[in-house]
Formats: structure tokens, C-alpha cells, sequence
């Protein structure tokens, strides 16, 4: 959606994907970017949130079955989450 390459990687914290992969399910783990998670500097950077929301609110548009809503979502410059078209 964002034209942008997958990256595999992992990370030492403790998620309910553990639970998910202990039950043999391949968990993802997808968000903004920052750094620190659950420490006093814990932060996200802000640019990358739009695109994360993107991402969110496409692929709940396809999985509710919008035709055509996803193609229009990717082909609209987005001022603000869901900015009218």
C-alpha cells in the first residue's frame, strides 16, 4: 500500500504474539516508527503515523468488502486521517 519494501526483524519485548506464535500462528507486529518502547524516552516519530493509519484503514476497507474504496484510498493525497476525497 505504502510502495515500500518488507522488513524482517525482530525485537526483545513481550507481546500477545507470543501467544499467537505459541499456538503456531505467524504473528506481524506493524506501527509507526520511534524507539525506547515502555521506557521513560519511549517515543514515536510523528511523520509516521499518517502511512501507518494508511496502511490500518485500507486494509480494514478491504476486509469489509469496499469496492474499489482501497484503489481510491491509495490514489487520494491525504491531508488528514480519512480526508474527504
Amino acid at each position: 500500500m505504502l510502495g515500500l519494501e518488507s522488513q524482517i526483524a525482530g525485537f526483545a519485548a513481550v507481546t500477545d504474539a507470543a501467544f499467537y506464535a505459541g499456538a503456531g500462528v505467524t504473528p506481524l507486529i506493524f506501527g509507526g516508527s520511534g524507539g525506547a518502547p515502555h521506557a521513560e524516552d519511549e517515543h514515536v516519530n510523528v511523520a509516521s503515523l499518517l502511512p501507518t493509519a494508511r496502511v490500518y484503514a485500507g486494509a480494514v476497507l478491504q476486509w469489509c468488502g469496499v469496492a474499489g474504496a482501497v484503489q481510491n484510498f491509495r490514489k487520494r493525497e491525504v491531508t488528514g486521517f480519512l480526508a474527504p476525497p
